[in-house]
């Protein structure tokens, strides 16, 4: 089953969704609150989505899961502001972008799973190498473009960190480096 994320669909996918995070994932904490909210709104949508696709057609299905997707990051995201309301309030507009997300990793490869079980494993497997991803983006931000890991200074008083890894240019960089590391993984394993 873990097969699935040695393909080029799923690959693109998993980046796609990744995407639209960068612009919050400068810090390890926003990271992995995006990472939680993406990871639910995925297995929840799909859950859902996999019950009305015996119902609608593709094209129907597609917007079914944007509006399920909408209103489960809506209801996610608040009930984490208990937990975590300097973060959610940090992330602000971003967090309906984990909406799309969503929509992006689920619709890869929709027709060739036909249970719900099998769909719900999928789009676990997907979600959790998404997560990886945002928190390992997280993590290489703040501790290069800050100097620090969950706001505790590591090693600004003997050398400046380097700023740009905390701009979203930064965010784009580690993204594309975290891609790069994966393909050659996975290239690596096929071999």
């Amino acid at each position: 089953m873990f097969d699935i994320l040695k393909n080029k669909t799923a690959f693109k996918s998993i980046v796609l969704a990744c995407l639209p995070l960068t612009a919050v994932t400068n810090k390890v904490l926003p990271s992995i609150i995006a990472a939680v909210i993406l990871l639910l709104s995925a297995t929840l949508t799909s859950l859902a989505s996999s019950c009305l696709e015996r119902l609608l057609c593709n094209k129907a299905l597609l917007f079914a899961r944007l509006i399920i997707s909408a209103g489960v990051v809506g209801i996610v995201a608040p009930l984490l502001t208990i937990i975590a309301k300097a973060q959610i309030d940090y992330m602000g507009i971003y967090i309906p972008l984990i909406t799309i997300s969503t929509v992006l990793l689920l619709n890869q490869d929709a027709d060739s799973i036909k249970t719900i079980k099998e769909n719900l494993i999928k789009t676990l497997i997907t979600s959790s190498a998404a997560v990886v991803i945002i928190i390992l983006c997280g993590f290489l931000r703040e501790f290069l473009g800050f100097g620090s890991l969950f706001g505790f200074d590591l090693y600004t008083k003997f050398i400046s960190p380097i700023g740009f890894f905390a701009t979203s240019a930064g965010g784009l960089l580690t993204l594309s480096f975290l891609s790069a590391v994966y393909a050659l993984l996975i290239r690596k394993e096929d071999k």
